[in-house]
């Protein structure tokens, strides 16, 4: 889950708009590791539907 900004509260949901979370593209570890296509794939979703090795891995990356 991407901090300083959500588009919606803060729920076990990701982002309704994760494209217009620019803001995030300013924290070095989140901004580089940032894969787009991916979450708006999944925009609107439960965190429980995401895949959860593709979570663990962006864990790993983000430190």
């Amino acid at each position: 889950m991407r901090v300083p900004w959500r588009d919606r509260p803060w729920d076990q949901f990701v982002c309704d708009d994760p494209l217009g979370n620019s803001s995030c593209t300013l924290l070095a570890a989140i901004g580089k590791n940032r894969d787009d296509p991916f979450e708006e794939i999944n925009a609107g979703i439960g965190i429980d539907s995401v895949d959860q090795d593709r979570l663990r891995h962006n864990q790993r990356t983000l430190g």
